[in-house]
Formats: structure tokens, sequence, C-alpha cells
């Protein structure tokens, strides 16, 4: 992952790392973190170029928010999705949202 200079102010420490295909970042919400992991921390996520996707799993029932930065780098689209499958391209992968849920 190449972070540049607009995540320095988070800490990141993967600079020398380059990943030009795009790199998915995820991570799972609780009641106590739900608001501050879809308000505060997207917008600092999406300010790291490298990061095209940001998978948000829902830790109580099955739920993911899948935010991804267009080919345009500008826009970011979401899709909410309780099952089915979630294209990561790029890096050219596929989850299966209901897969990760199974008990």
């Amino acid at each position: 992952m190449h972070c540049g200079e607009a995540a320095a102010w988070r800490g990141c420490h993967c600079a020398g790392t380059d990943n030009r295909r795009g790199s998915p970042l995820t991570q799972y919400t609780h009641q106590t973190t739900r608001t501050n992991d879809l308000t505060r921390k997207l917008g600092g996520t999406f300010q790291v170029p490298s990061i095209r996707h940001y998978l948000i799993f829902d830790a109580n029932r099955p739920s993911v928010i899948h935010d991804r930065r267009r080919d345009d780098g500008q826009d970011i689209e979401t899709r909410m999705l309780p099952a089915g499958d979630i294209r990561l391209d790029p890096p050219s992968m596929t989850i299966t949202a209901k897969k990760i849920y199974v008990k």
C-alpha cells in the first residue's frame, strides 16, 4: 500500500511500500464504535489514494457495507449487502458476504 502524505496525520507506517492495483480495507463495527466507523473514519480512509475498497462488517447481524472508490478517483460508491458477492476490482477478487457469517 502506498499512503503518501495524505495519511501522515494518521501515523501511517506504510511508507516505502506500494500497491498500484488498489487495496481493500476491512473492519467490523460494534454498537459503541458504529457512528465513528461510518462517518469520521470513512472520510479519513479515502484520503489514502491506494485504498479502493472499504468493507464494514456488522458484528451483530449479516450486513456488509461496501464503499468503493470509483475509477475517476473522486467519487465513492456505497452498497449495503446482507448476502451475495462483493467484487473487489482491483485487486480482482470476490468475497461472498453470506459465507462470512456462517456459524
